[in-house]
């Protein structure tokens, strides 16, 4: 069986330093009885097995506030990475089918230009902000609006596109409306 010092030193509670030092203090009050017989290194030895006592309980105090911070961190992190996977297991639900259309649909991804694959359909409900862009791992997926708006309010960097509904209609250019054939 180990002794409380060595018990103390594996549990992370004291340092060799202190450890020293308790051998040492030792060592002096067992000189100091040799040399004369009284009740005074009593004393000190209960001071000191107090003071040991104090410092044992004060780094035992110390490892508990530690080990709770780190089971705090821990569970957030944990928490995280649940509410993660749960978003991307909804934009996968909610995705609008994959059928790649022939017509390119540009957005912006930070100062980046991304395009997306969308028929002619798909291109008219994004503009009129009935579909959103979102991303999902390493691609850009379509989801209706409520589903995007759900993402941008958990996790807005998820959320790439989302139009407001009717906000492109321009009264000053109402007489003169775009042809369906115009191309950029």
């Amino acid at each position: 069986m180990d002794s409380l010092q060595e018990q103390l030193l594996k549990a992370g509670l004291a340092s060799k330093e202190q450890a020293k030092d308790a051998q040492k203090e030792l060592r002096d009050r067992r000189r100091s009885k040799n040399r004369r017989k009284g009740g005074k290194p009593q004393q000190k030895k209960d001071a000191t097995a107090d003071q040991a006592a104090k410092l044992a309980a004060d780094a035992q105090a110390q490892k508990r506030a530690r080990d709770r911070e780190l089971n705090r961190k821990r569970e957030a992190a944990k928490a995280k990475k649940a509410g993660k996977a749960g978003m991307q297991q909804m934009i996968r639900k909610a995705r609008v089918d994959d059928n790649l259309g022939d017509v390119a649909y540009h957005f912006q991804v930070g100062s980046k230009i991304k395009r997306i694959l969308v028929t002619e359909k798909q291109a008219k409900a994004l503009a009129e902000g009935q579909l959103a862009v979102v991303a999902l791992h390493r691609e850009y997926v379509l989801v209706p609006r409520e589903t995007g708006e759900k993402v941008g309010a958990q996790s807005p960097e998820l959320l790439v596109l989302l139009n407001e509904p009717g906000g492109d209609e321009d009264e000053a250019y109402a007489e003169h409306p775009i042809p369906d054939d115009l191309m950029w």
